[in-house]
């Protein structure tokens, strides 16, 4: 009876906690359209109000405007969202679930959070994504590799690591003008590489093919 009742008990202290885990957060966002659309597609994104998800929000899309602060912004499988507009505002962490797709498009993507890829798709094309936490901040997910146009480091403070599966970085462009960066195993860069501010901290192969400045801050 002593065992029945220990079991039961860290079974559900087990549910309680994973349910605290993976609860959603007033702000958080998520698309809700199967065919393929514009980021700025208000009418194609959900976004959870505290109690439940709410289609074609009020607030607008993610990063649209201050009164609709995004939380996690997720692509969800089977969709695909095209980033046809910079929003002004940063968005807070996103994800690109496994069998969903970002194109880049030649906008600004601003991500206050982690950038989380589980094994979908980002074609950067030439996008920029600015990380702007105050926070550390994560590139990571399921991916060993992950590709990018341009990445702009410009936090207040904290680090941008490189987490998860995540081991190698490829990217077109690479700015660093505030806050630091530590680099994954493997970065390689087909162009610029800008240091301005921070601390640039190198993995173990460091691949430049463009050219360098301040490489030594």
């Amino acid at each position: 009876m002593k065992l029945f009742t220990r079991t039961f008990f860290l079974s559900a202290l087990i549910i309680c906690l994973s349910g605290s885990l993976w609860a959603q957060t007033t702000g958080d966002y998520q698309t809700n359209n199967a065919t393929p659309f514009n980021w700025n597609a208000t009418a194609s994104w959900q976004r959870w109000n505290g109690s439940g998800w709410i289609s074609n929000p009020a607030e607008g899309y993610p990063g649209q405007n201050a009164s609709g602060i995004s939380g996690t912004v997720t692509i969800l499988n089977g969709h695909t969202v095209t980033l046809n507009v910079s929003p002004a505002q940063n968005i807070g962490n996103f994800v690109i679930a496994s069998g969903g797709t970002l194109t880049g498009g030649n906008f600004t993507l601003k991500v206050a959070g982690d950038f989380t890829n589980n094994g979908g798709t980002f074609t950067p094309s030439t996008s920029t994504i600015t990380f702007t936490g105050a926070i550390a901040q994560a590139i990571n997910g399921t991916l060993p590799t992950q590709t990018f146009n341009n990445i702009i480091i410009n936090k207040s403070s904290g680090a941008v690591n490189i987490g998860g599966s995540t081991t190698a970085l490829s990217v077109n462009t690479f700015t660093q003008t505030l806050g630091d960066f530590n680099a994954p195993a493997t970065l390689s860069t087909a162009g610029t590489v800008t240091l301005t501010a921070g601390t640039f901290t190198a993995g173990a192969n460091l691949n430049i093919g463009g050219t360098t400045a301040a490489l030594s801050k």
